[in-house]
């Protein structure tokens, strides 16, 4: 079964660890075998075509819809990026998860697994609907909306999406990189016709944003038809404790790196005037290609980097390869930005948001930082390192006071981004490179007590 590494693999594996060999089987099979470079081309592609369908998303809401109902909609719909941090935490728990049992040789209890994370999550994905829901007068006060119901219709997705997330957390963790990157790809998709439909019925903004729920429980169908030829139940006690902490520091992670990305956008909207929201919502929605162009590397090196940690092989090969591929491409949308900042602003949005050109560069150049660390984190939860969330967290925490200070006009606001970007990619390099000659040394000081 595609993803799963047999039991030969990982016993010949221990075979050549002990003889000697640089990497061991399992190391050959993803960094050559399962192709690093080819299944990360892959959801590079899928995460692009998802991107793309995102992003259609938001120009056909930024067309449709007057400017400062479309404002409404992107403060919206970035709030549910940063809420949508739980559920892309549990995608990455279960994925990693999944990675160990088959590094333990334990494939027969992904099926059980997957199966108690979907009653796991339906309750907790009720439960943070309800908390929501309660919460919604304060969004609408802090959002300065008219109208509580378009909080509560972003709301009610969530229930689906943590279901969702389960099966994506399965599917990147057995490797299953095509339905993994297909259902992403079609969950967008359907988002884009369901949205253009309802609002071309005159439902307006109400139908944008429930075209949010409906595409995720649409997704949600589409995504168990590859997980039906699981293998055969096995109950196997799971490592709770360490998953549960695992998936605590995790969430705090993935909350730091998803507020240094997208908490500008949100204070925007409170801070500046309508006309200035908007045009830094467009600035926004052009600028954030180059966070998510590199996502498909970093969606393919997790679960390989992850599988490679727990066997005792050798990932830095795997590490290397993904960190150019990733530098490669948002060095390519940076040197686009810089180069054709009018071009692709006309083409878009035509003389809509003509101060967009203006800040294009800048602004893609941080959101590139903010991919680069996006990536250099996950490679770190990966070797299960997870207290990098802690520095998240402080530089996030940085961010927000000087944010919440300087404020006075779009350009203030993208060079404190810019800045914090920096700070966050110097500051992961470090702590790589703090790790893996940490790692050197207790490996050293093992070899002198076994002599």
């Amino acid at each position: 079964m595609a993803g799963i590494y047999s039991a030969h693999d990982l016993a010949k594996l221990k075979v050549d660890t002990e003889g000697g060999s640089d990497t061991g089987i399992i190391s050959e099979t993803v960094l050559n075998h399962g192709s690093v470079i080819k299944d990360s081309l892959s959801m590079v592609i899928f995460i692009g075509v998802t991107n793309l369908f995102n992003y259609l998303y938001q120009l056909t809401m930024g067309i449709l819809l007057p400017q400062a109902l479309y404002s409404v909609f992107f403060s919206l719909t970035s709030l549910l990026v940063v809420i949508m941090v739980f559920s892309q935490t549990l995608t990455v728990a279960i994925a990693k998860h999944i990675s160990s049992l088959q590094a333990r040789e334990q494939a027969k209890s992904v099926n059980f697994f997957w199966k108690t994370s979907l009653k796991n999550s339906l309750l907790w994905g009720m439960v943070i609907f309800v908390i929501s829901i309660a919460l919604s007068p304060l969004v609408t006060n802090l959002l300065k909306l008219n109208n509580i119901i378009y909080p509560v219709i972003v709301f009610s997705s969530l229930p689906f999406l943590f279901l969702l997330s389960v099966n994506w957390g399965v599917l990147q963790g057995m490797q299953r990189f095509f339905h993994f990157g297909f259902s992403q790809a079609i969950t967008a998709a359907l988002k884009v016709v369901i949205a253009a439909l309802m609002v071309y019925l005159g439902y307006g903004i109400y139908g944008g944003l429930t075209a949010i729920p409906v595409s995720f429980a649409l997704a949600l169908l589409i995504s168990f038809a590859p997980l039906r030829n699981l293998p055969a139940t096995e109950q196997q006690e799971s490592p709770k404790v360490h998953l549960y902490a695992y998936s605590l520091l995790t969430l705090l992670a993935m909350l730091a790196i998803t507020m240094l990305a997208n908490i500008d956008v949100i204070l925007a909207r409170n801070f500046f005037p309508p006309d200035d929201a908007s045009n830094y919502s467009a600035i926004s929605v052009l600028g954030r290609v180059a966070f998510y162009a590199p996502i498909g590397i970093t969606a393919a090196m997790f679960p390989k980097a992850s599988i490679l940690y727990e066997s005792s092989g050798r990932h830095e090969r795997l590490f290397l390869k993904a960190m150019v591929l990733v530098l490669c491409i948002t060095g390519a949308v940076v040197l686009i930005y810089g180069l054709f900042p009018n071009t692709i602003n006309n083409f878009i949005f035509g003389s809509k948001y003509p101060v967009v050109s203006v800040y294009l560069f800048s602004y893609g150049l941080t959101m590139a930082l903010f991919g680069f660390s996006f990536f250099l984190m996950s490679y770190l939860l990966s070797l299960n390192q997870t207290r990098v969330a802690f520095l998240l967290c402080g530089i996030a925490f940085v961010q927000l006071i000087l944010l919440s200070l300087f404020h006075t006009n779009i350009a203030l606001m993208i060079n404190i981004m810019l800045s914090c970007g920096t700070i966050c990619v110097i500051s992961l390099t470090l702590y790589i490179i703090t790790t893996a000659l940490r790692r050197k040394i207790n490996g050293y000081r093992q070899d002198e007590r076994s002599h």
